[in-house]
């Protein structure tokens, strides 16, 4: 399916996106995956892994790959630096040459709010006063603006 899809892409017939989050657990043998023997099974021995990996390749045209480069995508005893570059390890970074960092910005008020009202329709935070006006900046002061530390705060425990 992978061929076809940079196989059309190439062609014209479609545009194609990749999206990947944690793109860098791909070059860390710290699966938490295990064969029958019970012995740990190391990403290049998962062929989804694989799979993925042949997007980074550049034999393709007509598409892109996004990959976020995340330190918690990796176990934090692997985890001593969290520049992309060093997260991605050698083999990573030069297989997705030419690597251009977009940096992403904290949540603005608005993104803070609408998040906590998704959070809210789908009953994440079931309190009784988390929708009051005092609840929403708490969680705003807490997580300041920060989307993954807002989802920890929300998170049930």
């Amino acid at each position: 399916m992978i061929q076809e899809l940079k196989q059309y892409s190439t062609q014209g017939k479609c545009k194609t996106m990749v999206l990947i989050d944690g793109v860098n657990g791909f070059y860390y043998n710290s699966v938490r995956l295990k064969d029958e023997h019970r012995k740990i099974v190391t990403f290049d021995k998962v062929t989804l892994f694989e799979a993925f990996r042949q997007f980074f390749k550049s034999d393709w045209t007509g598409g892109a790959v996004v990959g976020v480069v995340d330190s918690y995508a990796v176990h934090s005893d692997y985890r001593t630096s969290d520049y992309p570059r060093h997260l991605l390890k050698k083999e990573g970074w030069e297989e997705l040459d030419p690597f251009v960092p977009i940096p992403v910005d904290l949540y603005d008020s608005r993104e803070i709010q609408t998040t906590i009202d998704y959070y809210l329709d789908r009953r994440w935070l079931a309190h009784s006063n988390a929708g009051t006006q005092k609840a929403r900046q708490e969680l705003e002061v807490l997580c300041c603006r920060n989307p993954y530390t807002l989802m920890e705060l929300c998170a049930s425990r």
